[in-house]
């Protein structure tokens, strides 16, 4: 096996995010030592982490959300479907990814396809890691690949320690954040910088060769107007290991590194400098025909961004840079295998209004700019830009009731141009209730490897060709729902929709020349029907108990002669969900269990079977004059050996780990 340096030597175009996250670095370290000196001296006890079984229901209905609106308000108050999954979330339930994290929310399809590997829906569509109708933001960055149109959940440059909540939002959300978010946004925020010094250390280690270290720490300047925390971890492990007796190739160790600043100026004038890095090396399984590979990843984000709170509104300018880069070792040798850089410039203005009642307007547009190389593409490289400019309205009319609506244009340099819109309307009985209906529409792009493909295998007789005559996939959307305290401490959140796709993408098989046996096209002349239905309930019965039941309900049919989509059809349950259970015991001690379900799918594909799924996490926490020290032992699939979870096969093994965490 060739080892790989963690962070090599790149091309001179691969350079420039990689100064700028060494610039950002040197800043706080420059910065930081008197700052840290400070609030060392003045902190007289660590920040409290938020305690999830004290926590008043209410609170969670005020919460604020900023993912549906794209400004702050209530949850109660939001016109989309949205959930939280919180860091004390995240702790509890032990898990090692961000995906499995999202299966805490509602109608979040969750499957492990690989050591490496997930799939991650909302809606359906599942296309195992390629599935490509969610948008998901890291920081308000968007994340998503430009090339396949997909996330590459593993590689995201965020470790789970970092996290400070997920918003999910279930359903379309195209004038708010334009292509790709059809079926749902994942919008993962990361703990920002706080006023007081304090940091966290973390290992782990367990079964499947699991190994894993995190710390970080942060501080601010005598005068609070700087900020910073920096943090970074390694994570290892042998992947599936065994599949069905044979060895599996498909371990992964990557690093991780990432630091935020927060600049506060007179005026309500803020500014933040952020970046984060994620890199190592990974094994992808064969498959069939389809040889092992060993790659090394490198990905970072940069993002500057400046606000400006005023009485009469809020006002943002964000500037950010994201860089992926895939290197593949060949006969030996390290080769390029995919480089895309992306560049982002975003402005939003909030203006605060009275006219027939309270209104929020928030107008705003953006630039991107895209280039992506990689040796599937037509000429090995292409490029496009997207703009887009959109305007929205919250009116209050009334006391209970509230109605908002939006438009947005949006022209990308490889499609037409698109103009989702959407409106609703919410009433709020009670000051713990709230009903919403609404509808919108959202599209999908074309991925640049949807128009340029040009895949030549075995000799030239199997040919995958891109068509740059494709239009972008179209979604109308109704959909309707609860969400309120239906009990005391009981919180029930309900959501259905009916969703028509037009235009879908797909591969089709087309007449071809002598000597090829096989040849494919894509092509967008695919419709569906989808219905889904989603809950989500939180009980808090007692002060040591909390409970949350999560479901999803997906039903698709597909139409039009675009065969390849039939496979959407039966490529992931139409029902699923988890029951998570928490309990706080005397002496610090801490149990959390969950339990999975997902129900049989499948075709000529193949078939997945029903399964359950147990996870527990046993834990103590031990509290000491500089903060606190938990141990803890996790658990995971431990109803099986092992069981399947998707139609690739691969058997997902039971597992453990332990873990020592450090809070100060």
């Amino acid at each position: 096996m060739h080892h790989r340096q963690l962070f090599h030597r790149a091309r001179p175009s691969a350079h420039r995010l990689q100064v700028g996250l060494a610039a950002v670095f040197a800043l706080v370290l420059g910065l930081a030592p008197g700052a840290t000196r400070h609030a060392v001296g003045a902190a007289t006890a660590p920040e409290s982490k938020a305690d999830v079984f004290g926590m008043p229901l209410e609170d969670l209905l005020n919460m604020e959300v900023t993912s549906p609106s794209r400004f702050h308000q209530p949850l109660l108050e939001s016109h989309n479907a949205v959930w939280i999954v919180s860091a004390e979330d995240i702790r509890r339930a032990g898990v090692r990814s961000i995906p499995e994290a999202l299966a805490l929310a509602p109608g979040v399809y969750v499957a492990q396809s690989a050591g490496n590997n997930w799939t991650v829906t909302i809606g359906g569509f599942s296309l195992g890691s390629f599935s490509n109708k969610l948008l998901v933001l890291v920081d308000n960055v968007t994340v998503y690949s430009t090339l396949f149109g997909n996330v590459e959940w593993d590689l995201l440059p965020v470790t789970l320690a970092e996290v400070e909540r997920i918003e999910v939002i279930r359903g379309a959300a195209g004038v708010q954040y334009g292509a790709n978010a059809v079926n749902g946004v994942i919008s993962i925020f990361t703990k920002a910088p706080g006023p007081v010094a304090g940091g966290y250390a973390r290992i782990g280690g367990g079964s499947q060769g699991v190994r894993s270290f995190h710390s970080g720490v942060e501080g601010a300047s005598a005068e609070g107007g700087f900020r910073a925390r920096v943090s970074g971890g390694y994570d290892e492990d042998n992947g599936l290991g065994l599949d069905g007796g044979d060895e599996v190739s498909d371990s992964q160790r990557l690093a991780t590194g990432a630091v935020r600043t927060a600049f506060r100026g007179g005026g309500g004038l803020s500014i933040s400098i952020d970046g984060r890095i994620r890199g190592g090396e990974y094994f992808l399984p064969a498959g069939a025909a389809i040889a092992g590979k060993h790659r090394s990843p490198e990905v970072g984000i940069l993002r500057l961004r400046a606000d400006r709170s005023a009485p009469g509104g809020d006002t943002y300018l964000q500037l950010a840079g994201v860089q992926n880069r895939i290197e593949e070792e060949i006969d030996g040798q390290w080769e390029p295998h995919e480089l895309s850089e992306t560049f982002d410039v975003e402005f939003q203005h909030q203006l605060r209004a009275r006219a027939g009642g309270e209104h929020q307007f928030l107008i705003g547009g953006g630039y991107r700019q895209v280039a992506v190389s990689h040796d599937i593409l037509e000429d090995g490289e292409q490029n496009f830009t997207v703009s887009n400019i959109f305007a929205l309205d919250e009116w209050r009319f009334a006391e209970a009731w509230l109605v908002s609506g939006g438009v947005k244009w949006e022209l990308s340099s490889i499609a037409d141009p698109t103009y989702p819109w959407r409106i609703a309307v919410m009433w709020l009985p009670t000051p713990r209730n709230s009903l919403r209906l609404g509808a919108s529409t959202a599209y999908r792009s074309p991925t640049l490897l949807e128009e340029y493909q040009r895949t030549i295998i075995a000799g030239g007789a199997v040919q995958l060709l891109g068509n740059t005559g494709l239009e972008s996939e179209k979604t109308l959307i109704y959909e309707a729902g609860y969400r309120g305290e239906i009990l005391k401490n009981v919180y029930v959140d309900l959501s259905c929709a009916l969703k028509r796709y037009q235009g879908l993408i797909a591969q089709q098989e087309t007449a071809s020349d002598a000597g090829v046996e096989y040849h494919y096209v894509n092509d967008d002349g695919g419709d569906a029907t989808a219905r889904t239905f989603e809950a989500g309930l939180q009980a808090r019965p007692a002060d040591w108990l909390s409970i949350s039941v999560v479901y999803g309900h997906v039903d698709i049919s597909v139409d039009g002669p675009l065969a390849a989509l039939q496979y959407t059809e039966n490529s992931q349950p139409s029902d699923f969900g988890a029951l998570t259970i928490g309990t706080r015991l005397p002496g610090g001690l801490a149990a959390d269990t969950a339990l999975r379900y997902t129900a049989s799918f499948g075709g000529a594909a193949g078939e997945v079977d029903a399964y359950w799924r147990l996870d527990l996490r046993l834990a103590k926490t031990f509290r000491l004059a500089g903060g606190d020290l938990e141990t803890g032992v996790v658990g995971q699939n431990l109803l099986d050996p092992a069981h399947v979870e998707t139609l690739n096969g691969k058997e997902i093994p039971r597992t453990w780990y332990g873990y020592l965490s450090l809070t100060f």
